[in-house]
């Protein structure tokens, strides 16, 4: 949890910022980009268009619409992170933070080699 402590520390190169502080700064930092985030992957996903697939088409087109939902399966991926990154952000201004607890969640965000949930 947040704990005041003194805000400015001097050691033998000058004055610094405690650790507390700029930790409340990041977190509010945080909490501003969340938002952006989300909406960054709302309109990723808003482009996204539907898997199709066209039985006997030409293996040139084929080719091409599989190249297509390759891109699709790019963004859902993107949208996924930056959805995620934002949870992370969410919980860690909320107050959850320890380092053991800021470690777990950043290794439970999907990697982007991961196959794309379909939505």
């Amino acid at each position: 949890m947040y704990c005041a402590r003194s805000s400015l520390t001097t050691t033998g190169w000058g004055w610094h910022l405690s650790d507390d502080k700029i930790l409340q700064a990041d977190l509010d930092a945080m909490a501003k980009i969340g938002p952006h985030l989300r909406e960054s992957a709302r309109q990723i996903r808003g482009r996204i268009p539907a898997d199709h697939v066209t039985p006997g088409a030409d293996p040139g087109l084929a080719a091409l619409e599989a190249f297509s939902k390759a891109i699709s399966d790019v963004e859902r991926i993107a949208a996924a992170r930056l959805e995620a990154i934002s949870d992370v952000y969410d919980e860690a201004h909320r107050g959850f933070l320890t380092t053991e607890q800021l470690h777990a969640g950043y290794y439970k965000l999907p990697s982007i080699y991961q196959p794309p949930q379909r939505t």
